[in-house]
């Protein structure tokens, strides 16, 4: 995660098994670049933006009666491998889609709990389940979006190439190579070990690159 938005959409694709039980699935991963001159992450409420699609109506994902996606969100020591402390503990937030295979947004808000005891070099992490029943037993390819550059907040909205985010009211200061960047948004993206020469005024961290569980 950082606070560039993207330049090209990229998605990544789960398919869901061929059933009318709920299913739960471990999405994604993503991680911020270190925090810098940060003692604490204040209980606030956070922003989750992002967009899925489906191959098959019949899937309903992840829009149906009791569809809810499920968000961790914690600080993470990368020197000893410990976490500091929960952000969001598999928050869960009832999701409203309409049932079609258009790539749609999802825009939705979450209390936060505070962390004490931050240090520089610590990171956040922020994971996506989601859980949900088909309407049929079929197999459809489910997919997340991110790394565009267009974040739209309208929930439900039609989107392409879209940019996802989480975003918090508290301004978050990171280490990126050489220029630290004071931000409380934060969009998905692959970290690079390159110099960013200019300081974003936006509050926004984008997620970018995705690794699975």
């Amino acid at each position: 995660m950082d606070t560039n938005i993207g330049t090209s959409q990229v998605s990544s694709t789960l398919t869901s098994v061929a059933n009318t039980s709920l299913q739960t699935f471990y999405y994604t991963r993503f991680v911020s670049e270190a925090l810098s001159s940060i003692t604490s992450i204040t209980a606030q409420t956070w922003t989750y933006n992002n967009a899925f699609s489906m191959s098959s109506t019949n899937s309903r994902f992840p829009f149906t009666t009791g569809g809810t996606i499920r968000c961790v969100c914690y600080v993470w020591r990368p020197s000893t491998q410990t976490i500091v402390g929960t952000i969001l503990d598999n928050v869960s937030a009832t999701i409203t889609r309409t049932a079609d295979t258009t790539e749609r947004n999802i825009h939705t808000t979450f209390s936060g709990s505070a962390v004490s005891s931050v240090q520089d070099g610590d990171v956040i992490i922020f994971e996506v389940w989601v859980s949900w029943t088909q309407a049929a037993s079929v197999t459809s390819n489910n997919l997340i979006y991110y790394d565009g550059t267009t974040a739209n907040t309208t929930n439900n909205s039609s989107v392409s190439n879209h940019a996802s985010f989480i975003e918090t009211p508290q301004t978050l200061t990171f280490t990126a190579s050489v220029t630290r960047l004071s931000v409380s948004k934060i969009y998905k993206y692959n970290i690079q070990e390159l110099p960013i020469t200019c300081t974003p005024t936006g509050k926004i961290i984008y997620n970018k690159s995705v690794i699975h569980g």
